[in-house]
């Protein structure tokens, strides 16, 4: 008997229509909404008295990129709740003679229960989310600050792809243990030790893992109106992998019916062992691009730990040109001035982005011999004694910055690490640069240009004291609507292009490059000009910042004549604050892990 749709229906519509005539069913839904109301209340409560001095806090916009394990983990045990004793059921109700009667086959009976309960489930899921979406979307629009709506990627990504997965293992794993056990005590503690392990193993997996485990896509998605997300294909490949996996169950089921039709055990045995394949196919594939990071990242760290560098390159001058097509390329040509003191090699050493793809490279003028390999770029000379004295070297390069290649040498890897709370890595960010078709942030610590030495923790090394430099560059955006911030930036409109001379006033160590479609405004506060670069989507924040009375210009003013008094002179007459999204890297690396938040000129 081939597989019927028309009798998995019928079946699914059955048992929707029996679960809800269930008492046990509206005690769950009113549990979890009264528990998911007091959620939601206090995320209202903290967007109007928290927020505005907490900024990190769970706001309703964020919410759904912060709910607890606990609220998947009282949606499977419905789940459990709903088929524990369904092989009582069964018995009292005389179902096997029913089926008997009719050409209904053991998977499309269980295929049919299994997606019964996951529809009800998942739309009970939907509305509750739903409303609270429109409670939050009608206060938003009637002006009231007291609710916001969800972001609506997150909202996609809960309900699409997130809920409806997860109900339907569970409920598929609650169908298998009803079918293998049929004692329900048997199968309710068999069924709640499997959530609890689950919960356990979910709440101690590093953030780097958090994704393989979670029901959730967006525990490893940054909730952000500047750059919104979708779950990625490792994503993509757990949930496959975890409906084939559904699917399985269902077939493994059928194994243990005690009643009988036309599918024979070697059929479903073999249909078993296909689901089995597949699903590990599909998660080694995912588990393979989760570990593939931190398995890179050991082998750039191992590199330049092994480089033998005495830091005896002064940088005195950068110049050069750098395009960016955002998401696309970045272009760099730049020519070093520097001063080579005595050194222990035959080579330059400078790290750079492993990502970039180098075109050429040329010392005094002459094409040099390099290697470039794990993010070390080493340029060779005949010996050490040439190397000593003042060179100019040229280095030509494009490519899209790999975000990982970033502050790999830190005493503490939150990312990987189980002694971690998961919850640092959204506080904190997890990408050193950013690089998209919305949103360019190029930092330093990511070395999009080749910066001396190698990248490690060494604490000599972070003794030698920083190399301060002067930097003429001319920068070009291919987004004539984007705007640059970075230090001693100014627009160029001379030749017709929009580009942009970057000359600080003053020496430098280091540079950062921002870009987007970012509204600015200026500032003056004695001497000192602010200026402040935000997204066109909060550009209403602006007005508060130009407030020529507001506490913020209090408060500034304050501390100029603070540092005047004390003699300390400002070396930097401007300070440009700019808007950065939430997965951007706040700390660095090596012993002491800084934060990076600020550079020069530009916070």
């Amino acid at each position: 008997m081939g597989l019927s749709v028309r009798n998995i229906l019928s079946v699914a519509g059955a048992e929707t229509r029996t679960a809800v005539r269930l008492v046990r069913f509206w005690t769950a839904v009113f549990v979890i909404t009264l528990v998911s109301g007091v959620g939601y209340t206090f995320a209202c409560l903290s967007l109007h008295f928290v927020a505005p001095y907490t900024p990190s806090t769970a706001t309703p916009f964020y919410l759904l990129g912060n709910i607890e394990p606990t609220f998947f983990l009282m949606f499977q045990l419905v789940a459990l709740l709903m088929v524990f004793d369904s092989s009582q059921q069964q018995a009292k109700y005389r179902v096997g003679e029913v089926l008997d009667s009719k050409p209904v086959s053991n998977f499309e009976y269980s295929a049919g229960r299994i997606l019964g309960y996951t529809f009800l489930l998942w739309i009970f899921a939907a509305v509750l989310i739903l409303s609270a979406y429109g409670f939050g979307l009608v206060m938003s629009l009637a002006g009231f600050g007291f609710a916001e709506p969800f972001q609506i990627h997150s909202l996609l990504n809960l309900l699409a792809i997130d809920v409806p997965v997860m109900v339907l293992i569970w409920c598929a794993f609650a169908v298998f243990l009803s079918s293998v056990l049929r004692f329900r005590v048997a199968v309710a503690v068999v069924g709640i030790a499997a959530m609890f392990a689950w919960l356990l193993l979910l709440l101690d997996s590093p953030y780097s893992l958090r994704g393989l485990v979670s029901p959730s896509s967006n525990d490893v998605l940054f909730i952000s109106d500047l750059l919104p997300q979708f779950p990625d294909w490792k994503t993509l490949a757990i949930r496959f992998a975890t409906v084939v996996g559904a699917i399985g169950l269902t077939v493994a089921a059928t194994l243990f019916h005690k009643r009988r039709d036309s599918s024979t055990p070697l059929s479903n045995i073999l249909a078993c062992t296909t689901t089995v394949v597949v699903c590990a196919g599909a998660f080694g594939f995912a588990v393979y691009g989760a570990l593939s990071p931190g398995i890179r990242s050991n082998d750039w760290q191992l590199a330049h730990q092994e480089v033998n560098w005495n830091g005896g390159i002064d940088i005195r001058e950068i110049t050069g040109e750098v395009h960016i097509d955002p998401g696309k390329k970045l272009a760099i040509d730049l020519l070093y001035d520097m001063e080579v003191g005595e050194v222990q090699s035959n080579s330059l050493v400078f790290s750079f982005n492993p990502s970039m793809s180098i075109s050429s490279i040329e010392l005094d003028g002459e094409p040099a011999d390099y290697r470039f390999e794990s993010g070390l770029l080493l340029i060779a000379l005949s010996n050490a004694e040439s190397l000593v004295g003042q060179h100019m070297l040229r280095v030509s390069a494009e490519g899209v910055p790999d975000h990982r290649f970033a502050y790999f040498d830190g005493v503490i890897d939150y990312l990987n690490s189980n002694d971690v709370p998961t919850v640092a890595a959204p506080l904190l960010g997890t990408d050193g640069s950013i690089f998209n078709r919305s949103f360019v942030a190029l930092m330093p610590g990511n070395h999009w240009y080749p910066t001396p030495g190698a990248v490690n923790a060494d604490f000599g090394a972070s003794q030698r004291g920083r190399d301060y430099f002067e930097v003429d560059l001319t920068v070009s955006l291919t987004r004539n609507t984007w705007t640059l911030v970075a230090m001693g930036s100014e627009l160029d409109e001379s030749d017709g292009s929009r580009t942009y001379k970057v000359t600080p006033e003053n020496p430098i160590h280091e540079f950062g490059l921002f870009a987007s479609n970012f509204v600015s405004g200026s500032l003056n506060v004695g001497e000192l000009t602010f200026e402040m670069h935000l997204h066109k989507r909060h550009a209403k924040n602006l007005q508060m910042f130009l407030e020529k009375d507001s506490e913020f210009v209090a408060e500034a003013k304050k501390r100029i004549e603070w540092y005047k008094d004390k003699g300390i002179a400002i070396s930097h007459n401007e300070l440009a604050l700019v808007e950065v999204p939430r997965k951007l890297r706040t700390i660095g690396g090596g012993w002491r892990m800084d934060s990076v938040n600020s550079l020069p000129g530009i916070f």
